[in-house]
């Protein structure tokens, strides 16, 4: 069985190079590797627009049912996981690793202005996208484990 390609999507403030050393770490024995970039605007960017911008993304590099592995950090794990319940990514995803996501939200959040910084927003302790995926969560099982 070959390994599905891993999409990586990076935090906030970062861009794909967040992932190099991980990229060289694994050298020779990476899979496919998807790493987008997405324009996350220093927290403009609702996290449902970047969302649906990585399933523009996936599906232009894997279009159809090709299963994948993802790791989302810091908000990444947030915009992965919406794009995992909210956009069918689910049908397609076999291992989901979020690290250092706020899935329960940040309290380093709760004082931006949320029609300022949507992005940044989506981050708040109890806001609506959180609730919205807590309510709706999935359990993906590996088959092989």
């Amino acid at each position: 069985m070959s390994t599905p390609p891993l999409v990586l999507v990076h935090g906030l403030l970062d861009t794909p190079t967040v992932f190099n050393r991980l990229r060289q770490t694994l050298g020779g024995r990476a899979p496919d590797l998807l790493i987008p970039a997405l324009p996350l605007r220093m927290g403009l960017t609702s996290v449902a627009a970047a969302a649906d911008q990585l399933a523009r993304q996936i599906e232009a590099r894997y279009p159809g049912s090709t299963p994948l592995d993802l790791l989302g950090f810091s908000i990444g794990g947030v915009i992965a996981r919406t794009w995992i319940q909210r956009l069918g990514g689910h049908r397609r995803t076999r291992r989901f690793v979020s690290l250092g996501s706020p899935q329960q939200g940040t309290l380093a959040a709760q004082l931006v202005p949320s029609p300022l910084l949507a992005g940044i927003a989506d981050m708040k302790v109890g806001s609506r996208l959180l609730r919205q995926l807590d309510s709706s969560v999935l359990v993906i099982s590996d088959p092989l484990h």
